[in-house]
């Protein structure tokens, strides 16, 4: 079996094909670039979503958020070969911290060709994503 590495990388074919936030200073792909002076960042309401597609098929094993003002995420995936019919993977409550907030999503191994993660909730009207780190393998 593979061994689990990021799937999210910049030389990872990943593509975010969908961010409901855009900000040309913070853009979605800040989340993945690997450098933790940079971040995405959302405008103003929430519900925010990212879609991700990989490359091919994916065995995801764990994702871990690095973020700040952020409450309660979601993350949702499908196997389908278009970004539709998304099912539930995983769900959780961010700590409230002053800097950095880190969460680890750890679910079964699972295959997905798209993963969408949703900010459902913050503390306060924006959130920095400095990082969302997908690791899995081909499946």
């Amino acid at each position: 079996a593979a061994k689990a590495r990021s799937v999210t990388k910049d030389d990872s074919g990943s593509q975010v094909v969908l961010a409901t936030s855009w900000d040309p200073d913070h853009p979605p792909e800040h989340a993945f670039d690997g450098n933790d002076k940079t971040f995405w960042t959302t405008t103003g309401m929430f519900p925010q979503e990212l879609i991700i597609t990989f490359p091919a098929m994916t065995k995801l094993v764990s994702v871990e958020v690095r973020a700040a003002g952020v409450k309660a995420l979601a993350l949702m995936k499908t196997d389908k070969l278009k970004p539709t019919n998304f099912e539930d993977l995983s769900a959780g409550e961010m700590p409230a911290e002053d800097g950095i907030q880190i969460f680890e999503f750890k679910f079964a191994p699972t295959n997905a060709r798209h993963l969408k993660f949703i900010i459902k909730t913050a503390f306060d009207d924006f959130v920095a994503v400095y990082s969302l780190a997908v690791r899995g393998s081909p499946a």
